[in-house]
């Protein structure tokens, strides 16, 4: 679950956001030019691979509200559907051109179709080679 070998893993053992994009300068690029950061985890080791074709993945529960005490870069997102499951709450919306689902607790507000302000736990997050799908060690 938190290290697995490649995305076909990380998909099949729990759900995973993935953000395709390329490697720069120790960020991701996304296709709309947004960059997020790569974990630290794997900072150096992708010096060496500018340019490449990358996923950065991430765990539902690593989609946080702004106030979470977690550190990880913030961003305005809009939610297009919030999903009620007792105890929990999916929010799903649309981050730079593709689809990412958060879960939360269901006594934190998630109105759909409102601006909100939500951070990726960066140092949770997993990076995979975009043309081989295997987790960057």
């Amino acid at each position: 679950y938190h290290e697995p070998a490649n995305m076909f893993v990380a998909g099949f053992v729990g759900q995973m956001n993935f953000l395709t994009g390329v490697l720069e300068d120790g960020g991701v690029k996304l296709g709309d030019g947004s960059v997020l950061p790569v974990p630290d985890s794997v900072k150096a080791k992708t010096s060496a691979l500018n340019g490449r074709a990358v996923v950065l993945g991430f765990r539902p529960e690593h989609v946080l509200p702004e106030s979470a005490p977690e550190h990880g870069p913030v961003f305005d997102v809009t939610p297009e559907r919030v999903e009620m499951l007792g105890s929990e709450q999916m929010i799903y919306f649309p981050f730079c051109g593709q689809s990412v689902v958060a879960r939360w607790a269901s006594d934190i507000s998630a109105p759909e179709a409102q601006t909100m302000k939500v951070k990726i736990e960066i140092g949770k997050a997993l990076l995979f080679d975009g043309a081989t799908e295997d987790r960057i060690l």
